[in-house]
């Protein structure tokens, strides 16, 4: 606001001046919706705002004052005055001024406030007053004021009915029992916190003040609705339950609108893997909608934090275009339940999995173009896990590029559909309830990659199994090391996956068992046999499938209808999009092109 701290110095100085440079500063930064707190002058300055215009704040905090007229202490003049005699006398440090504030102060905190006001600069040794004195002490009989008014008898002209938390000094008199129908007039959603202290409340009693900031966050948490949702079926399975061995006590039993760490507030879930659920939520303290991801408590190896840790210092400074395109960890927490400690992620929010946006918005498949852009990004974010942080993704596939969001505060739709229409939901006991998760309707983003919770750190070789059962690379099916390249061939099954309707491997017989054999016979009909340097690397394994020649066994038989060219079926030029596939589908990994070349390739450069 003028005439404090850093901002600009006016002559003109009351409640709705300063109100109008509030709703400025708002517009000017396009802040959606906040929540104005304001102390003293701040707290009728956020009031007036909020009278004056409505629309644009969420709600409003104002700390020991109300919207009454009432001449301002005399400590306001009698701190003036000090800061007046600070202006005036030479000083060079900040001990002569709490000396010189004591014979207007007692209180060392409030001394330390008003301290603040000073600052050095460079050209001077002395301290200089960032705030111009003369223009608060003739702003003082105004200040006593506020601009609107409720003539006796009748109602406020004008309403705010967004909430307003007003915290009141019980030992000042700026919130007098007086002021509460005039309160309820202007904001018929108030409520009052009582603090025992005087009016400087942050400076007197930052501990009651800092527990009333939690109240002050439950204050801006939303409610829920109780009804009003379809109620699924005991019998019915849904969600997370469909997935192959669930066990329900092994995964956190999250509650649409629990608060954590006194600050997130779940407000719609986004998602679920064999591991964790993912869940929008909202920052209380700033507004922002992140993603908590709950681990099951049950994992025996936690590779995503180690990831981040390894990866700090790039993500934060490289050069690197790719680690934009890398999803950012905001901080992390643990959550205690009946059953075990689970590990909470916190995420920037992110809009869907392009696997779940093809799936519900275009089952046909991408537009060509948007798959050549979404497989940029990827491979920018591959040449950065690769180059820079020494790291196999091992997991790349649709359902892990996700579609990040320039506005984030284009994600209230969701919450805002959460309250309007509460989803479906399926009571399993009294503790724990399974949600179904949440979409909305896409907007351009950048694309994310995502779940580094299988990552392998270093170059390898690299053993055990890895990979989703369709997206396995040939050297991770003959039990041999594995590097970096496996995140490549992933890459390649990526862009096939998103533009075609129909996946080029299943790993299934035409019965559709799923085994080993099945899905290398596969990959014999789209790229030919395997060359005898890749089954000479492990030679046990080759004799399972193949003769001591290299002839298939035909454990399953191969599918000769199978081919890149026969499956492709949208694209009328085809052959650029498949010599890109045959760049990254190789027998042998280390045929297989980089992300970094294979970001020149002609397909996706065109």
């Amino acid at each position: 606001m003028r005439n404090h701290g850093e901002s600009g110095h006016h002559p003109k100085h009351d409640y709705m001046e300063m109100a109008l440079d509030v709703k400025y500063f708002i517009e000017r930064h396009q802040l959606r919706s906040p929540t104005v707190i304001g102390h003293s002058m701040g707290a009728k300055t956020a009031l007036t705002l909020s009278l004056e215009s409505p629309t644009l704040v969420k709600d409003v905090v104002a700390i020991d004052n109300c919207p009454i007229r009432l001449p301002l202490e005399s400590d306001f003049a009698r701190y003036l005055e000090g800061l007046a005699r600070l202006g005036d006398e030479r000083i060079t440090d900040y001990s002569q001024a709490d000396r010189i504030l004591t014979q207007y102060e007692k209180s060392p905190a409030i001394r330390a406030w008003l301290i603040s006001n000073l600052h050095k600069k460079p050209d001077t040794p002395f301290l200089q007053l960032r705030v111009p004195v003369e223009t608060l002490s003739t702003a003082i009989r105004p200040l006593g004021e506020f601009p609107y008014r409720v003539d006796e008898g009748s109602e406020a002209i004008r309403q705010f009915n967004g909430r307003v938390l007003f915290l009141r000094a019980l030992q000042s008199n700026f919130i007098p029992e007086s002021a509460l129908p005039l309160i309820n007039s202007f904001f018929p959603s108030s409520e009052i916190v009582d603090i025992d202290c005087g009016h400087w409340i942050v400076q007197e009693k930052p501990e009651e003040f800092r527990k009333s900031e939690l109240h002050t966050l439950r204050f801006n948490a939303q409610k829920f609705p109780t009804s009003g949702f379809d109620i699924i079926q005991s019998d019915q399975k849904v969600e997370e339950e469909e997935l192959p061995d669930y066990k329900a006590h092994r995964f956190y039993p999250v509650r649409l609108g629990e608060i954590f760490q006194n600050r997130y507030q779940t407000v719609a879930k986004l998602g679920f893997g064999s591991s964790s659920t993912i869940w929008l939520s909202r920052d209380l303290i700033n507004g922002q909608y992140v993603a908590l991801k709950f681990y099951v408590h049950t994992s025996s190896v936690h590779r995503e934090l180690p990831f981040y840790d390894h990866a700090k210092q790039q993500l934060q400074t490289s050069s690197h275009q790719g680690r934009y395109n890398i999803r950012k960890l905001l901080d992390s927490f643990t959550v205690s339940s009946p059953d075990g400690t689970h590990i909470v992620l916190i995420f920037e929010a992110a809009q869907m999995s392009l696997r779940d946006m093809q799936v519900v918005f275009l089952p046909g498949g991408f537009d060509e173009n948007l798959v050549k852009g979404a497989i940029t990004e990827l491979l920018q974010a591959v040449d950065f896990l690769h180059m820079q942080g020494q790291v196999v993704h091992t997991d790349i596939h649709p359902g892990n590029l996700l579609l990040g969001a320039y506005d984030n505060q284009s994600l209230s739709a969701l919450e805002h559909e959460e309250l309007v229409s509460p989803v479906p939901r399926k009571p399993v006991s009294p503790t724990r309830t399974i949600y179904l998760s949440r979409l909305m309707r896409p907007q351009v983003g950048p694309m994310l990659l995502s779940d580094f919770g299988e990552t392998r750190i270093g170059p390898g070789p690299h053993g055990g199994d890895i990979m989703p059962l369709e997206y396995r690379a040939p050297e991770t099916l003959l039990y041999i090391g594995w590097s970096y390249p496996v995140d490549i061939w992933s890459v390649g099954l990526t862009a096939w996956d998103l533009l075609e309707s129909r996946n080029l491997f299943t790993a299934r017989d035409e019965d559709g068992d799923l085994y080993d054999a099945a899905h290398l016979a596969q990959i014999i009909a789209a790229i030919g046999p395997p060359p005898p340097e890749f089954l000479r690397r492990n030679q046990k394994r080759r004799s399972d499938f193949w003769d001591s020649d290299g002839k298939w066994l035909g454990l399953a038989p191969i599918p000769h209808d199978r081919t890149m060219e026969r499956l492709e079926s949208r694209l009328s030029d085809k052959s650029g999009f498949l010599r890109f596939m045959r760049k990254t589908l190789t027998w042998l990994p280390e045929e297989r092109a980089t992300a970094k070349e294979l970001l020149q390739d002609p397909w996706l450069r065109g």
